[in-house]
C-alpha cells in the first residue's frame, strides 16, 4: 500500500513536460506492488483543477488508484501534535498544521492553501512555467 502525492497525480494528468513520464513509470513500478491510494486531502488537492468529481474520479480509475480515508485516531494525533508544536511557539499564523500546507516540491510553488502565495496558473495548460523559477 502506497500513499500517491498529489504533484506525481498533477504530473500525469498535466503531462507535465518534465516529471510525467517519470511520475508515470513510478506509479506502474509501484502498483505491482501493492495498492496505490490517496487520502481526502490529496483528493481535496486533486480535484482543484476539475469542474467535476466524474472528472477526478475518471483520473483516480485511468490511474489505479483507490481513496483511503484518514484514520480518526491519526486525525485526533495529528491534532494533539500540532498543539504541541503551537505550544512550543511555533507559527502562530497559521491556523491548520504546517504539513497540511503545501510546500514548494521539485520547483513548484505551493498550492494556493497558503495565502502568501500566488495560485498556480492553468493546471491543465502544457506549459508550467512554475519549472523555470
Amino acid at each position: 500500500m502506497l500513499l500517491v502525492d498529489t504533484n506525481v497525480l498533477l504530473d500525469v494528468v498535466t503531462n507535465d513536460p518534465i516529471w510525467a513520464d517519470w511520475s508515470q513509470r513510478q506509479l506502474e513500478k509501484l502498483s505491482l506492488q501493492g495498492a496505490l491510494l490517496v487520502n481526502p486531502v490529496i483528493y481535496a488537492e486533486l480535484s482543484i483543477g476539475f469542474q467535476r468529481i466524474e472528472e477526478v474520479e475518471a483520473i483516480l480509475k485511468t490511474t489505479g488508484v483507490d481513496i483511503a480515508e484518514i484514520p480518526r485516531r491519526a486525525l485526533f494525533l495529528a491534532g494533539k501534535a500540532f498543539a504541541k508544536y503551537r505550544a512550543r511557539s511555533g507559527d502562530k499564523d497559521r491556523r491548520a498544521a504546517p504539513f497540511l500546507h503545501r510546500r514548494p516540491c521539485r520547483g513548484r510553488r505551493p498550492w494556493p492553501f497558503d495565502p502568501r502565495y500566488p495560485p498556480l496558473p492553468d493546471l491543465f495548460s502544457n506549459h508550467r512555467p512554475d519549472h523555470a523559477e
